[in-house]
């Protein structure tokens, strides 16, 4: 409350069930269980749930954020630190996504700044087409840009460069930056084309994208034991699912299509995470990457609030359906009677009965 450590320890679970599991529990904030008493009288934002105690300093850090608030915009943008050499001669778009964390729309303004020769950059940074912009995005949620990169001269073996995203809200308030590179480590006897699409999984459900590798040598090549390296935004490996002994055609003999499932272990929208296709082209054990997708996480914004639905069933039945399976269905068989109200006998959507034939009716209402 006031960023002053407590002398005095508490311990938050001694009311038993306040923190109840189950699918139709909700998680209560400034209110005790019931949500029509005991409610906070004020406005609460930014709330967060750790599976941890924070440190005295994490604390404090959040204590400090005063009204900017610890809920940052951030931005990832995109690059490959091991492109084929094919790439030099297409156009390369780079993916690059800005989340916004706040629960309204928001503008962003956009811009790629090239980076200097220095530690990690051999070359000038690129250019960009657009090279700035603005973007509404909606309350948190991603938003993708793209833009068509331009390599500086001489870019060859053993080359990286790099450059800076910029991001801001238009009244200055939040900002942030983000950097990336693109690097090319080797020559390769084929091209990996990266995906054009960036790779989208809905919840924890299955996503997927596609590789696509042509043969630049006269004769195929093997690539052995390849893999598919599911990373994150940080580039820790989230997982690794081993492909069979996959064969490129030689030049003019066609395409390889390699198809990339993954899927998300955990909710973390609007990060860019990276499917890599990785090989043993040499049988050393040493595994070179030869192309990379970028892949989010939607979790679509569902509209809790809608009719219930009443529709006749088979023998008379009564079949009411409501949109939120966790809402309290409550009866009520006299308007007439305000405190009439109780609860329904069927909790989970949707629910069956058979009226009597003497049943005058029942007002039904969905509470939340």
């Amino acid at each position: 409350m006031d960023g002053v450590q407590d002398p005095q320890p508490r311990n938050p679970t001694i009311h038993p069930g306040s923190v109840t599991a189950g699918p139709c529990y909700r998680f209560r904030v400034a209110s005790r269980s019931s949500s029509v008493s005991g409610l906070f009288p004020g406005c609460i934002d930014e709330v967060e749930l750790f599976r941890r105690a924070l440190t005295a300093a994490e604390v404090q850090s959040i204590f400090n954020a005063q009204c900017k608030g610890k809920c940052r915009i951030s931005c990832q943008a995109g690059g490959f630190n091991a492109i084929p050499a094919c790439w030099l001669g297409h156009t390369i778009t780079n993916v690059m996504v800005i989340y916004n964390p706040l629960p309204y729309p928001q503008t962003f303004n956009w811009s790629l700044q090239p980076l200097p020769v220095g530690p990690g950059c051999t070359k000038p940074g690129p250019t960009f087409s657009p090279s700035s912009g603005t973007i509404t995005i909606p309350a948190w949620n991603p938003g993708v840009l793209n833009s068509a990169v331009t390599l500086p001269p001489g870019f060859t073996y053993g080359d990286c460069s790099c450059w800076r995203m910029v991001i801001s809200t238009p009244d200055g308030s939040q900002q942030a930056t983000c950097d990336g590179s693109y690097c090319l480590p080797r020559p390769l006897g084929f091209c990996a084309a990266p995906p054009t699409e960036l790779g989208v999984a809905t919840n924890l459900g299955p996503g997927q994208i596609s590789f696509t590798l042509e043969g630049s040598g006269s004769t195929p090549t093997v690539l052995s034991n390849p893999i598919l390296v599911f990373s994150s935004p940080e580039d820790e490996v989230v997982s690794i699912t081993p492909l069979p002994t996959q064969v490129v055609p030689p030049a003019g003999g066609g395409t390889l299509e390699i198809p990339a499932s993954f899927a998300f272990p955990d909710y973390d929208p609007g990060r860019l995470y990276s499917v890599t296709l990785e090989a043993d082209l040499e049988g050393t054990g040493q595994y070179i990457p030869l192309s990379r997708g970028s892949v989010t996480q939607a979790v679509p914004t569902t509209e809790e609030d809608g009719p219930i639905t009443a529709q006749r069933g088979i023998g008379g039945t009564i079949i009411i359906k409501w949109p939120d399976p966790c809402g309290i269905i409550e009866i009520n068989p006299n308007l007439g009677n305000p405190a009439g109200w109780q609860q329904g006998p069927v909790q989970t959507s949707p629910w069956s009965f058979t009226p009597a034939s003497d049943d005058p009716g029942q007002a039904i209402r969905l509470r939340k």
